[in-house]
């Protein structure tokens, strides 16, 4: 449908931009605010349980591991193309998940697609239950400046 006061080419011009915003909009759907687990609380564990127990959660979600240093692993996962490496700090009470670089996951503005979110809630989430299958203690403290790492945490 022409529009009587704008010349054909003009009504072209619209649709090829209502169509490029249409696919800007549906491919930001895929991608969603980084999101990083800080500083969330554990059961208290020695440091060398707490390394095996987060070396064991990242292995059954399909992430490599390597230490960089105590209290400090290196972890990657590879989906096909698609590859995402994060560092995990921890200490006896807490630990930290943080994006370091990704491939082929839309990275770009402090967003990335929501796959990415998925691992690292997934991992999380195994970390915290090896934690509390270990039997070290009560239930566990807030640690300072905590944040339980379960909402969206964008950098």
């Amino acid at each position: 449908m022409a529009f009587p006061c704008l010349p054909l080419r003009a009504v072209g011009v619209r649709r090829a931009g209502l169509a490029l915003a249409l696919l800007l909009v549906a491919s930001s759907c895929r991608t969603a605010p980084i999101y990083d687990v800080r500083r969330a609380a554990l059961y208290p564990a020695p440091l060398d349980v707490r390394m095996r127990q987060v070396e064991r959660a990242a292995r059954v979600q399909g992430w490599e591991t390597e230490v960089l240093q105590p209290g400090v692993l290196l972890a990657t996962k590879r989906r096909g193309r698609h590859v995402a490496s994060s560092t995990i700090e921890f200490d006896e009470r807490s630990f930290s998940i943080t994006l370091r670089n990704s491939s082929e996951l839309k990275q770009s503005g402090g967003r990335i697609h929501k796959a990415y979110n998925e691992w690292v809630r997934n991992l999380a989430d195994a970390i915290r239950r090896e934690a509390a299958s270990a039997g070290y203690g009560g239930p566990p403290p807030p640690a300072a400046g905590a944040h339980d790492g379960r909402s969206e945490d964008p950098r």
